[in-house]
């Protein structure tokens, strides 16, 4: 592929609806085979140089915008900046400012031209440093000054392109030198492992924002910490690496995470009472048996939200806040399920009904077709 990028990047700029130079190319910055891992970059095809580029969506003709100037970018010149830092003495106090002055725009200028063609400049770019004035030594200057009172603001909530983004590069301060993947998940896993967090009640999506659950916070305050670090996924993915070069055999790297496992179910089996009680509220199950699952026959738990069967694959559950007691203002008590799953059947009064405004009695039948969750029906006394 290397041979092919000089050619491919002067089709390139023909492409882009604005005018860069690449100046001169430099191609091996950017061709490593040892470092590809799942593919290459993202790139042009020639084809782009030829086709009718108006045609195309206008999202879809700015991504690919966006792929060669990056293309023109990774090969261009360096950019060069001289940083000066200067101290400066006031009354005992010592300041410090910095400026910076431009050499050699190089690789920036495209990008430069890329942000200023979509008319949405960078908010880095509202902070560019200037350069300083010339300074010497015993130079006096005439500044003022004010003092402002403000509150610091706590980070804002994960969003789901946010969190995506930091799963990037999640623990690879602490990840060694020569790992061969760092942060957690890959580009294509991350999303799907974000997915699986929320269908099974770690997350939650908010609007735009992912939350943690309380099932999450205390899942996170109990695990052991090596399962919780991003080296763990670290170390494996070097022993995948391993597999591939020859110097070390499947069944080895299958055992030594088999022992691990292992060794972690061994040291950590026995939970205390006070990890035990953070789940007390996430639906752990608690006392005797209500009664027996009108499906299955199997037991009928209680929980904090509902009476479930101890078969999850059953899927039995009655809500304690299901509507058609709450309508009545009632409650579904453990008596009452206990009645409706021995006797399929219980006699409530003081049942209000929300068309009249006044109260009434009625035998509650419990109504489960065998799918899905079950009803209830209501039987009234003939006179």
């Amino acid at each position: 592929m290397a041979a092919g990028i000089p050619a491919l990047v002067q089709g390139m700029t023909a492409v882009l609806p604005f005018s860069v130079d690449a100046g001169n190319i430099n191609v091996s910055g950017i061709v490593d085979n040892a470092k590809v891992t799942d593919h290459h970059a993202i790139l042009p095809t020639p084809a782009a140089s030829s086709a009718d580029l108006s045609a195309l969506p206008t999202a879809e003709r700015n991504i690919l915008n966006m792929i060669c100037a990056r293309l023109i970018s990774a090969v261009s010149e360096r950019h060069v900046y001289a940083e000066t830092v200067a101290t400066l003495e006031c009354a005992g106090e010592v300041f410090t400012v910095k400026g910076k002055t431009v050499i050699q725009n190089g690789w920036k200028a495209v990008e430069q031209a890329f942000i200023s063609s979509t008319g949405k400049p960078k908010k880095d770019d509202a902070k560019t440093e200037n350069p300083l004035p010339e300074l010497y030594e015993g130079q006096r200057f005439t500044v003022t000054a004010s003092v402002r009172e403000g509150f610091t603001q706590p980070p804002k909530h994960f969003t789901e392109d946010a969190l995506l983004g930091a799963m990037e590069t999640a623990g690879a301060e602490d990840a060694p030198e020569d790992a061969e993947r760092k942060g957690l998940g890959t580009p294509a896993t991350r999303a799907s492992i974000l997915e699986s967090l929320v269908k099974s009640g770690l997350l939650t999506r908010k609007d735009k924002l992912l939350l943690p659950t309380d099932k999450g916070v205390n899942l996170v305050k109990i695990l052991p910490d090596s399962v919780k670090s991003p080296l763990l996924t670290a170390e494996w993915e070097n022993q995948l690496k391993r597999i591939e070069r020859g110097e070390l055999s499947p069944d080895d790297f299958m055992n030594s995470i088999g022992s691990y496992v292992a060794d972690t179910i061994k040291t950590f089996n026995a939970m205390p009472d006070e990890h035990r009680a953070l789940f007390d509220s996430e639906g752990r199950r608690s006392g005797e048996a209500v009664g027996r699952c009108p499906r299955c026959g199997r037991g009928v738990f209680e929980n904090n939200k509902a009476f479930s069967c101890e078969d999850k694959s059953c899927g039995f559950v009655l809500f304690k806040d299901s509507k058609f007691f709450t309508a009545k203002k009632k409650k579904l008590t453990k008596d009452i399920a206990g009645a409706l799953l021995s006797k399929g059947r219980v006699f409530m009064s003081e049942l209000f009904s929300e068309k009249t405004g006044k109260s009434y009695s009625a035998t509650i039948v419990l109504d489960d077709k065998g799918t899905g969750y079950p009803g209830f029906r209501m039987e009234f006394d003939k006179k």
